[in-house]
């Protein structure tokens, strides 16, 4: 008899040492953004480039105004390891909520909130790079949360 019928992932009580290595950002904002990162498609330079174009939309700046995590396969990231960093908005690109150790079903580009932190879950950067629509849904998301 199986109780459970979805994967338990095991989230350590306390990675941040590992994320703390790799981070930037002042966090000025309390936005932080947690991004995969894979060489061969899309790398560290290009994500950030990217990125900085996505804040800069919202007028904001990416190195003062967010705290950026990158992220690559092999580095594990849960929601609970991300409050010591004070989060009001958390955006997760790459990443299944599964992944960061949330158990609910969230669907990308629709944003949650979960212990006063607003989450947007979307596709990684190369795909959104290429992909307008997917682009038009954060925009929309960002406008209404930023551009009031």
């Amino acid at each position: 008899m199986q109780f459970i019928d979805y994967k338990v992932y095991n989230i350590e009580e306390n990675n941040n040492e590992i994320l703390k290595k790799n981070i930037f950002g002042s966090n000025q904002k309390g936005i932080v953004v947690v991004y995969s990162i894979n060489t061969e498609e899309f790398n560290s330079e290009n994500a950030k480039d990217f990125l900085e174009k996505i804040v800069k939309a919202i007028g904001l700046n990416l190195e003062q105004d967010t705290l950026c995590v990158p992220l690559t396969q092999d580095i594990p990231c849960s929601f609970r390891s991300l409050s010591e960093f004070n989060a009001k908005h958390l955006f997760v690109f790459g990443r299944t909520p599964r992944q960061m150790g949330i158990q609910a079903k969230i669907v990308n580009y629709e944003p949650v909130r979960l212990n006063d932190c607003n989450i947007f879950f979307a596709d990684n950067l190369h795909e959104l790079s290429n992909n307008q629509n997917k682009k038009r849904a954060l925009w929309n998301y960002l406008k209404s949360v930023f551009l009031i």
